[in-house]
């Protein structure tokens, strides 16, 4: 009789802890939507531009992280920004081409990059930079055109990618300028 009554105890927790709900049964919202506890599913709202909801029974939105973006409601991830383009803040709904005299290399990026000395950038949504042309230089950082090389002076030489121009080595004579090597 007595195990009987702990069987019957068991079977009665068990079936009350069964029925306590979960984190992810706080109300009836979809992934992409969200709402207070209790919301019925028709009553949930869209998450908003710029934000996504990756769970069902969600009371709140997440913004998207730097380097992603979520460019219209009801979103149930970010989106990547694309190699040439970037994502400075959170909870942005697009993504920023890079700017000429600057490059975006890599998926996901939260910043753009500055064009190296001895490099231009001539195009928005660039993903690389280009070296400057044998014989030419280029100073300073964030070129924004091959119009920013400067050739090298007689005396001098500058192979591709040069930051400033290499006198010739004792011995050497270099007549003309524009030399690369």
């Amino acid at each position: 009789m007595a195990k009987l009554r702990v069987l019957a105890l068991l079977a009665t927790g068990l079936s009350a802890l069964a029925a306590t709900p979960t984190a992810a049964a706080v109300n009836g919202c979809l992934p992409g939507t969200y709402g207070p506890p209790g919301t019925e599913t028709a009553a949930c709202t869209l998450a908003p531009v710029g934000t996504y909801v990756s769970t069902a029974g969600a009371t709140y939105w997440t913004a998207a992280p730097i380097g992603s973006y979520v460019p219209s409601l009801g979103a149930t991830s970010p989106t990547l920004a694309s190699q040439g383009y970037y994502v400075p803040s959170p909870g942005m709904s697009t993504q920023i081409q890079a700017s000429p005299g600057y490059y975006v290399p890599t998926v996901g990026a939260g910043s753009q990059t500055q064009a190296s000395p001895g490099y231009y950038v001539a195009t928005a949504g660039a993903t690389s930079q280009t070296a400057s042309s044998p014989g030419y230089y280029i100073p300073g950082p964030g070129a924004s055109s091959a119009s920013a090389q400067i050739i090298a002076p007689a005396g001098t030489y500058a192979p591709a990618g040069a930051a400033a121009p290499t006198p010739a080595s004792p011995g050497y004579y270099i007549p003309s300028p524009g030399s690369s090597s």
